[in-house]
């Protein structure tokens, strides 16, 4: 729709501010003299004719007051009482909460006494309140009233119990005989209710209560409303006994006022008071007349009492859920249905204050649902709760939509472990919400969600039978979800489901992790934000340390290591931010056999970033080698770092430096039984992969007979010491026992320099591109020739130091096994 207006118009319309070039007496005026001392200042600043140069000098009383009490008191205060608090003019909410905060620094301070800060500056402000109190109720007066009275609140709070009680007894007195307007009665309320709690009960009890009575039996509503709402917080002060004597039989007669706001506050004010009362009998009394105002709230259909009802019936749910009756219970549970449904309630005001009045309600029920779910069985949950879930879930206003997401693991935990299939729809729907703000809460819940349905006794390879319910439709919306973060651009949510991925392996059967979550992961590493491939490539390295495939898994390892020659420098550096991951969760003799030789070669990267993250992974390169087996790979990694010392780039140099003397303290691995200990579960775990793999061939026709050549390449050579880097001389042998049988005697071998899986890995990652084609033979080595190569290579590692390997038994083993 057009509406005639142009940018020419809005240019117009638009009130642009005059730029004015100050006089030389106005840039004058602003001007301080430099000849000035502190003092000197402050007294410019006090005087001056802008509010700005008056806030500063307020600011600089409590330092003042340090560097020298005498002088600030005889020339600072009087100053600062004559601009401040006898002058007239209005100010803004800075000013006031800049003097608040200035009275409350030269009070804490100790460097005054309380009983000479309340004759410089107490009575002066309190004056103030009396003024402005009794002047006209337009918007500007009632401000400055305010703005006064909230300075008195901050004083009060750090005076000590005898000056409290004086000035409470003055102003009490001085509001029954000279100012009796409603706004300073209002301020005596709040004054009691802030000075209840520093005082002791028996000058609650004499002096506060008694007023505070009175005021609640004001003759203007309005009062008795602001009495009652105070009322709690002195009743606080007197102790539960005393309470529960003297006040709740109060409460209970102005909970039948003739006015609703003032039972509408009284009701708030009992239900603050309910953490006081540890009693049976009180609590069981409690109940029944909290029960009967609800019921009264819902036939009056008074909106503020019904939002009432609605903000406090999850504390009221908690507070009584010991004592309550299966029928008390029902009852509960059926007002908070009628509240969650029934627009009609909220039908008393216009359209907008009661859709506005009904949504407040909404929000403050779904922040109470988990409370009701305690309250309740499966059964009344299905029947009627859920619906409610989904009503609220389902709602048009985002922000009833943002408090119910946020509860709903909550309320999976209320359920129990047996019922959390009944929220999966649910949660589900707030998944496929288009809203930014729901997108975020389900986001940042996600990784709870998928913990509740964990299978901790799968260890990562589930059946159809064991995967977690629904996990298709929750398959589908968490792709939606992600396809839709991943267009808004909202990286850190996307960093997030991606993340969350990562327990897929415990939730969903190989097959849908092959087929489903890999691909998603691996179209993620090609993504636009390094923090989002960096978690894509994260979750992928976990969930194929679960894929009991052998191809699959080397399929994947193949496209990460073509990362390393790359064209783009940026798949370079990413290729050793997948180094650092794979150190940290695979262990080290896996990463020795595929991924290190790729990784040092980018030390003599020609682009200088690429060479700079490199130097940056030196130090956690070094800790992977032991120091007695594996000198001649420290000395080569040793003499790569000198290289980088010759850099011509600065900041390679310099980082260079720094990681050979963090180097040079740093010790073998093996020194450190916790990260040895947890080296050791990661290679039994590669090890039952390949143990599992032979198994699995034996049932699955789809292998090509390509793979099984790599395997038997794999055995050939698995018992050589060393390995020809041309990646031309494949060694190679036929079928998978061999394999078998030497992976069991791998597991005997931890502390060899290279074991016997990461013999078969590193051919493996040797062959380029694993192209070992269909239409060659292999050349078999005769059976006892393989069976001497794998003793010798035993027996030599028997005969070097520090070795724990036993070579009688090692040959005995193996002669058993073959």
């Amino acid at each position: 729709m057009d509406i005639g207006l142009y940018e020419d118009d809005l240019d117009d319309l638009i009130e642009k501010p005059i730029n004015r070039v100050k006089s030389a007496e106005e840039l004058r005026s602003h001007m301080i003299d430099e000849n000035l001392n502190d003092f000197g200042k402050a007294i410019f600043l006090l005087n001056s004719s802008y509010e700005a140069q008056i806030i500063v000098g307020i600011q600089k009383l409590p330092i003042l007051l340090k560097m020298d009490k005498s002088q600030c008191i005889h020339r600072i205060f009087p100053k600062f009482k004559e601009t401040c608090l006898i002058d007239e003019t209005n100010r803004s909410l800075e000013f006031y909460q800049t003097i608040g905060s200035a009275m409350s620094q030269v009070l804490s301070s100790g460097q005054i006494t309380s009983k000479d800060f309340a004759n410089y500056f107490l009575d002066s402000i309190a004056n103030k309140v009396y003024a402005y109190s009794e002047k006209s109720n337009d918007y500007e007066n009632t401000e400055i009233f305010k703005n006064w009275s909230e300075v008195i609140f901050e004083i009060v709070d750090l005076l000590p119990e005898n000056l409290i009680k004086s000035f409470i007894s003055d102003s009490i007195s001085k509001i029954k005989t000279q100012y009796s307007s409603r706004k300073c009665r209002e301020y005596l309320c709040f004054l009691l209710s802030r000075s209840a709690p520093r005082v002791s009960a028996q000058i609650n009890l004499n002096l506060i209560f008694p007023v505070m009575l009175d005021l609640c039996n004001d003759t203007q509503y309005e009062i008795r409303a602001t009495a009652c709402r105070c009322l709690a917080t002195v009743a606080k002060g007197l102790g539960s006994e005393t309470c529960m004597d003297l006040v709740v039989p109060e409460m209970f007669k102005f909970l039948c006022d003739e006015s609703m706001l003032v039972r509408t506050n009284c009701f708030q004010s009992l239900i603050d008071l309910l953490e006081l009362f540890k009693d049976y009998d009180a609590k069981n009394y409690l109940l029944k007349k909290i029960q009967s105002f609800i019921e009264y709230g819902l036939s009056t259909r008074d909106e503020n009492y019904l939002m009432t009802v609605s903000k406090n019936l999850g504390l009221i749910v908690d507070s009584f859920n010991e004592i309550m009756s299966s029928q008390t219970k029902l009852f509960f549970v059926d007002v908070f249905c009628q509240l969650c449904k029934n627009e009609s309630l909220f039908s008393k005001r216009s359209a907008n204050e009661t859709k506005y009045n009904w949504n407040m309600s909404k929000i403050s029920l779904a922040r109470a649902f988990p409370n009701v779910v305690l309250i309740t069985n499966s059964v009344n949950f299905e029947n009627k709760l859920s619906q409610c879930l989904s009503s609220l879930v389902k709602d048009r206003n985002e922000k009833v939509r943002e408090a119910i997401a946020l509860q709903i693991i909550p309320i999976a935990d209320k359920l129990g472990k047996q019922q959390h299939h009944l929220i999966i729809n649910d949660f589900c729907t707030s998944m496929s919400d288009n809203s930014i703000l729901v997108q975020t809460v389900v986001v940042n819940n996600l990784e709870n969600f998928f913990k509740m349905f964990l299978k901790d006794e799968s260890n990562g390879f589930l059946s159809e039978t064991q995967q977690m319910p629904g996990y298709q439709i929750i398959l589908k919306k968490l792709f939606e979800l992600e396809n839709s973060v991943s267009q808004s651009y909202k990286y850190s949510l996307h960093v997030v489901i991606l993340n969350s991925l990562a327990l897929m392996p415990w939730l969903v059967s190989t097959d849908v992790l092959v087929d489903r979550i890999l691909p998603l992961l691996e179209s993620r590493i090609d993504a636009r934000a390094l923090p989002v491939r960096q978690a894509a490539a994260k979750s992928m390295l976990i969930i194929i340390r679960k894929i009991p495939r052998l191809s699959i898994r080397n399929n994947y390892f193949e496209k990460l290591l073509q990362l390393s020659s790359h064209k783009s420098c940026y798949k370079r550096i990413f290729f050793i931010d997948i180094c650092s991951m794979i150190l940290q969760l695979y262990s080290k003799n896996f990463f020795k056999s595929y991924f290190y030789q790729p990784c040092i070669r980018l030390a003599q990267d020609k682009v200088v970033n690429v060479r700079i993250r490199f130097v940056k992974i030196l130090v956690d390169l070094k800790r992977i080698w032991r120091f007695q087996l594996d000198r001649d790979k420290l000395e080569n990694l040793e003499s790569i770092a000198k290289t980088l010392l010759h850099d011509r780039d600065k900041d390679v140099f310099e980082l260079a430096q720094r990681a050979i003397v963090q180097m040079d303290f740093i010790k073998s691995y093996v020194n450190n039984e916790n990260d040895e200990k947890l080296n050791r579960i990661k290679e039994e775990e590669e090890n039952y992969w390949f143990e599992l793999e032979p198994k699995k061939i034996k049932s699955d026709n789809r292998l090509s007979s390509g793979f099984n050549k790599i395997e038997s390449a794999s055995a050939t050579n698995i018992g050589k010491a060393s390995i020809s880097r041309n990646q031309s001389r494949l060694a190679k042998t036929t079928g998978h026992q061999n394999l078998r049988s030497s992976l069991k005697i791998e597991s005997n071998l931890h502390d060899r320099p290279q074991s016997l899986v990461d013999m078969h890995n590193h051919i493996e990652k040797r062959t380029k591109n694993l192209s070992l084609t269909l239409n060659e033979k292999p050349k078999v080595k005769p059976l006892q020739q393989r069976r001497n190569s794998i003793n010798s290579e035993i027996y030599n590692q028997s005969l070097s130091p520090g070795s724990p390997v036993n070579s009688r038994s090692s040959i005995t083993t193996i002669s058993k096994k073959k």
